[in-house]
């Protein structure tokens, strides 16, 4: 972007030279007040070389500001609300996991005590007071074993006095208990259920990883869209206001030249209305503007007034060439997006798997094996010598099994929905990426039009102040070829701009935009498994 000075060296000297040559073609006998302004013009600007008339689509192609792209990127990953919240799911997901395999594999304590009392009147059939009473207290310790054998291990004394026809009996007894049971041909349904949920939660890990990756690199993309979209805008403000100051100077050598009868009111009205409808568009580009950094802004959660930040972003054209079947290729590989569709897949596998076993009938396998006492005081209650073991079978089937049935052709449903929807996705990406190469194909072979454009309109504003200097063509042709001049710069800066959104939009949809090792970094307190 050129400054104001250049600005004014090329309006100023347009309508300088206007002033002078019209005046003496037109006229010999000009008035000495219209060659006193020029003058004053010419001394304005005085110093300055001619080599700024020529305006390069370099030198108007961006515009210096302070903020960089990077700050932007940086400020959005620190303080985004919704990015956070991504952040917060894995800390969830790492919660949800630890939670289930505690509460399946985890050993349980359980403390008791039990105190009993009955009595009963004498009836026809008994005719004497009956009662008894016993305080029990128990230790159990319980254990799930990962083959999927539950154990226990149970420790109890009991006191017990009982009145029954007039004789009294006292007992005291305690016992340890070992018990285990598994299903002889396979697990129980709760432990294969249970143990199904925490695989599920150990992949939902791995996907809450990939999601927060994947969410990077959206916000990302999305701070260097709004980004642009700023820079545009302002740029948009620029060229407005070129053209405004432009207009302003025509007018006001129009209306002296109308004051010295060398113009007419309805060349005077002509400029007023240009420069009426630039103002108007100033009003609309500056509102274009504040919108667009308002929008960035809220992407940054940036709290302070917007006064108070503006952009800087530059950027040189380059023209690349892409590899169709190698993008679709690293986009495979690297989306993550299709990672955590895969994970799903294979927590549709596994739900699957639980069903065709939880359609297994079961045989259940039990043994305990008691070591106790027996006797009225404590040292023979607790001498644990009688012994006491059990083994049991039994067959657990449910008639006709429909229900797990149903259940099992479900899941068969949802797998095969899974599947299709792996496969749209693939199909989608392949589309984005053919799409988006294209885009950048057309926007380059734009972007060199443009470039000859630019050389054109440069030329077309050269060739024009010179005829305008010979007194051929009037100051109005000059200002239209310095707006088409305007017009295709801003098409061309556009245009780069567009390109370059364009890149970064190509490398989300290949899943290559760059993640700094930083952010992996900050989700080892939540990430087991990725």
């Amino acid at each position: 972007m050129f400054n104001k000075a250049k600005k004014s060296v090329i309006f100023g000297l347009a309508f300088c030279s206007f002033a002078v040559s019209n005046c003496i073609v037109a006229q010999e006998s000009t008035s000495k007040n219209l060659r006193n302004k020029v003058h004053e013009i010419k001394e304005s600007l005085s110093g300055l070389s001619d080599q700024h008339l020529e305006i390069t689509e370099n030198e108007m192609a961006f515009s210096p500001f302070t903020l960089t792209l990077e700050d932007a990127i940086e400020h959005a990953v620190r303080e985004n609300l919704s990015f956070q919240n991504n952040f917060d799911a894995l800390e969830i997901s790492s919660r949800s996991y630890n939670s289930a395999k505690a509460g399946l594999y985890d050993p349980s304590m359980q403390f008791g005590y039990t105190k009993r009392n009955n009595s009963s009147p004498p009836t026809i059939s008994v005719p004497f007071d009956t009662s008894s009473k016993s305080d029990s207290y128990s230790v159990e310790y319980g254990q799930q074993l990962k083959n999927g054998i539950s154990s226990s291990l149970t420790y109890s004394t009991a006191f017990s006095k009982a009145v029954r026809s007039g004789i009294v009996t006292e007992e005291n007894k305690s016992g340890l208990v070992v018990s285990l049971s598994k299903p002889v041909n396979g697990h129980s349904d709760s432990f294969l259920q249970r143990r199904n949920s925490l695989a599920k939660l150990s992949i939902d890990q791995k996907k809450s990883y990939y999601s927060y990756l994947h969410q990077y690199q959206k916000l990302v993309f999305k701070v260097i869209k709004a980004y642009l979209d700023v820079v545009k805008d302002k740029r948009g403000i620029e060229v407005v206001e070129s053209v405004l100051k432009y207009q302003q100077e025509l007018l006001s050598l129009t209306q002296i030249k109308y004051k010295l009868g060398v113009a007419t009111k309805l060349d005077v009205l002509r400029v007023e209305v240009q420069v009426a409808q630039q103002e108007e568009s100033i009003i609309s580009s500056e509102n274009n503007y504040k919108n667009s950094l308002e929008s960035l802004l809220n992407i940054l959660n940036y709290q302070s007034s917007s006064q108070d930040v503006s952009i800087d972003y530059n950027s040189d054209y380059q023209q690349k060439e892409y590899d169709v079947e190698a993008l679709l290729k690293t986009a495979m590989d690297l989306r993550y997006d299709l990672k955590i569709e895969k994970l799903t897949k294979e927590q549709k596998a596994l739900d699957l798997r639980l069903r065709e076993r939880l359609l297994k009938n079961k045989i259940n396998l039990s043994t305990s094996l008691q070591k106790h006492g027996n006797g009225v005081d404590y040292s023979a209650a607790n001498k644990l010598d009688n012994k006491t073991w059990s083994i049991g079978l039994s067959y657990d089937m449910a008639l006709g099994n429909r229900e797990k049935r149903e259940a099992l052709m479900i899941q068969r449903v949802h797998s095969r929905t899974q599947e299709r929807v792996l496969q749209d996705l693939k199909n989608g990406i392949r589309l984005d990426v053919k799409n988006t190469v294209r885009s950048i194909q057309a926007n380059q072979k734009r972007i060199e039009v443009l470039k000859k454009n630019l050389q054109r309109a440069n030329e077309n504003l050269r060739l024009a102040k010179l005829s305008y200097e010979k007194g051929i063509k009037s100051s109005i042709e000059v200002l239209d070829a310095q707006d088409d001049l305007l017009s295709v710069n801003n098409n061309y800066v556009n245009s780069l701009l567009a390109l370059k959104t364009l890149e970064f939009d190509l490398e989300l949809k290949v899943g290559s935009l760059h993640i700094p090792a930083s952010v992996k970094l900050n989700t080892q307190k939540w990430v087991q498994a990725k």
